[in-house]
């Protein structure tokens, strides 16, 4: 809860991983850190530290050619976009990432990237879109076997049902299909 040690600790944990020299530390914590992986409530001054994170945690990623990176790195920046009420800077930016995404072999960048471009579809209005974003995710979470992207396409689906089509039952269906593919990997 104290942002200044906090933004501190993330500092010294970045010039400790900088001064290794070993690029996973560095995305560790570029990608890993509470300012980067923010939960939407901020006020104006962590809405501007966040952005500083998303963008060391991008320019990082486009000077060493890491797509998968630049690619999650554009779908958090749509996601804060989205949650700054920006839509179209969020769609823009989604699709960028989804585009630098699809050219990589990193099924969870896509993923990620997908539900992004399907989350603000939702946001926008457009069911459709937002459907095909999820269905194109769940394809891919499918084909890489990896239920931990699936259920987070399951939940998406779950949530667009419940909030914005109010059809309950469906909705339930989604989320029970989560917990049966979590239970069938004793997750």
């Amino acid at each position: 809860k104290n942002e200044t040690a906090g933004d501190s600790i993330i500092n010294i944990q970045m010039m400790l991983a900088y001064e290794s020299g070993k690029q996973h530390w560095i995305l560790k914590v570029l990608f890993g850190n509470a300012g980067f992986n923010f939960d939407g409530k901020s006020t104006k001054q962590r809405n501007s530290k966040t952005q500083e994170y998303i963008q060391r945690a991008l320019d990082y990623a486009k000077t060493n050619a890491l797509k998968e990176y630049e690619a999650i790195a554009s779908a958090r920046q749509a996601e804060k976009y989205l949650l700054e009420g920006k839509k179209n800077e969020a769609l823009q930016t989604a699709q960028f990432g989804l585009a630098t995404a699809m050219n990589t072999d990193n099924d969870s960048a896509k993923v990620l990237c997908q539900l992004m471009v399907g989350n603000v579809y939702l946001q926008k209005g457009d069911m459709l879109m937002a459907f095909k974003s999820y269905t194109y995710a769940i394809d891919i979470a499918d084909k890489s076997r990896n239920i931990y992207l699936k259920t987070q396409v399951l939940h998406a689906f779950a949530f667009m049902y419940k909030n914005k089509l109010q059809k309950y039952e469906v909705s339930k269906q989604y989320a029970f299909q989560s917990v049966s593919v979590n239970k069938k990997n004793n997750d």
